[in-house]
């Protein structure tokens, strides 16, 4: 640290070097120097190399902010118009303009949005990327990471998630059908996962961590099934249909990290009520980010086929996709879970009203407390006696 400083002094003192003729120089020949003369006699290289440095970050900011967007323009620019072919509702509107993507966390967060087709609720597409107009934050946080892995629970890598939510409306249903529940065929746990995302997945989403892995011969070497019954695999080419599950899977091996169906949610509820709310069918389609158009088409042909598998299932009979052994030990599962919530949550408050009952006890009884911990001790030691003999 004392070397650093003493470098530092240093610097500092050959930047005084740098105009001490100026400094030299009596005031009385200064005031009667013209404002040429006195540019000319100043040494200005400390001030141009500040405004070179300023420019400099001025530059890797603006690149940084322009990458980001003109990466979301090529993402949201693909994906909006396949879009627009499956919804009546696509994107945002603001001042009576269409807007492709909403951005957030100064252009590090990209999200868009799709509604109004039969079976199909809703599709939001989020692009998270790094906030590459900050260089410096991005090498820190990458080495705190490497020294410090223990210290981050995800891992700092740009991806874009699709989320697809079903309705379980067909074609020309009744509008009352709108604000029926889904039926519970929705609910149930099972995905296709990257061996390569297989740990983060798990961290990073609640409801990976209640999964089976299970290799398959029926999916590509680079993937697993993670699911809560091993029977929920077949779903995938039971009721999805369109191109080749294994094939569009090799094509898109490169970039997806994975594929799941879940209506659980991905932080793990701390309370019964956040449980409750928190319960929503979905799908989700998780990859890198890509601009390359070949690589785009093939997403797009995985949210067709998460779209086939939810018209199929919507005219499905629940007993072909979760039959009653599946389906107690799906209902067991979410039952043990809440009941775990629901145990977490009155421990918490017993030790907050014990708390409390110690807090009140100091405030109205000094003495009690003071008889209390000496009670405590005394225990204490009995006990390391008792362990020596």
């Amino acid at each position: 640290m004392s070397a650093f400083i003493k470098s530092l002094g240093d610097l500092f003192e050959k930047g005084n070097q740098l105009n001490l003729p100026y400094y030299l120089t009596p005031y009385e020949q200064i005031s009667e120097m013209s404002i040429w003369e006195r540019c000319k006699l100043y040494n200005f290289t400390f001030e141009a190399g500040c405004v070179i440095v300023l420019l400099l970050l001025l530059f890797v900011f603006s690149f940084g902010k322009n990458t980001n967007v003109n990466t979301a323009n090529k993402i949201y620019g693909y994906l909006n118009d396949y879009l627009k072919t499956e919804f009546s509702t696509v994107a945002f509107y603001r001042k009576g303009e269409n807007t492709p993507y909403v951005e957030e966390n100064s252009n590090t967060f990209f999200t868009s949005f799709a509604t109004g087709r039969a079976y199909i609720e809703s599709v939001t597409v989020r692009t998270e990327l790094l906030a590459k107009f900050n260089p410096l934050s991005i090498f820190v946080e990458r080495l705190l990471r490497y020294y410090f892995a223990y210290l981050f629970t995800d891992a700092a890598v740009e991806n874009i998630e699709i989320t697809i939510k079903p309705n379980n409306v067909p074609l020309n249903a009744p509008v009352k059908k709108l604000e029926e529940p889904l039926p519970s065929k929705y609910s149930f746990i099972s995905a296709i996962v990257s061996k390569s995302c297989m740990n983060k997945s798990r961290v990073n989403n609640y409801y990976m961590g209640l999964t089976q892995v299970v290799e398959s011969p029926n999916l590509p070497i680079e993937y697993i099934f993670m699911s809560e019954s091993n029977q929920l695999n077949s779903i995938f080419k039971k009721l999805g249909s369109g191109n080749d599950l294994n094939t569009l899977l090799k094509k898109s091996s490169s970039f997806l990290n994975y594929l799941a169906f879940t209506d659980l949610p991905s932080e793990k509820p701390l309370t019964d009520t956040e449980w409750e709310k928190n319960l929503e069918p979905r799908c989700v389609i998780s990859t890198k980010v890509t601009t390359d158009p070949k690589e785009l088409k093939l997403i797009t042909e995985l949210i067709d086929f998460v779209f086939t598998i939810y018209e199929h299932l919507s005219e499905t009979d629940m007993s072909v996709v979760l039959s009653g052994d599946i389906s107690k030990k799906v209902k067991n599962l979410r039952t043990q879970e809440l009941n775990k919530i629901v145990k977490t949550m009155k421990e918490v408050a017993l030790e907050m009203a014990k708390e409390k009952k110690q807090e009140d006890m100091k405030k109205t009884n000094p003495q009690a407390e003071a008889a209390l911990l000496a009670k405590r001790e005394r225990r204490k030691k009995h006990r390391q006696q008792k362990g020596a003999m």
